[in-house]
């Protein structure tokens, strides 16, 4: 709190700049909204992404997933994302994909976004 309030009252003169390194936000919100899409072909499988910062994805993560499915089923999903993960990495969540009558559940892959990455 102190480094805030000593930051604010400095002149923009660089050192400002190394504090603003150590004092931004280095997490990304820990609830994230998924509009899932089906797959062109009409499988039975979902697509979505999951947006993580350089640091959540170096270190690994757990996060809070909603996805708006309507009243009948539970909406709030924990996902565990491994440490190492990159870019354009799928993290599957497996039976929670498009129900068709006759076949099993599909899955919801999230495709892994970085932002900020280093």
């Amino acid at each position: 709190m102190i480094l805030i309030g000593v930051n604010m009252k400095l002149p923009k003169a660089g050192f400002s700049k190394k504090i603003d390194g150590y004092i931004q936000k280095k997490h990304s919100p820990r609830l994230h909204v998924i509009t899932p899409e089906a797959e062109p072909s009409g499988g039975s499988d979902l697509y979505g992404t999951i947006v993580l910062t350089s640091l959540e994805a170096l270190t690994g993560t757990k996060k809070l997933v909603t996805i708006p499915w309507g009243f009948n089923k539970k909406s709030v999903y924990r996902v565990v994302v491994p440490a190492g993960v990159r870019r354009g990495s799928m993290i599957r969540l497996k039976g929670m994909g498009k129900f068709i009558p006759g076949m099993p559940p599909g899955d919801l892959l999230l495709r892994v976004d970085i932002k900020n990455a280093i």
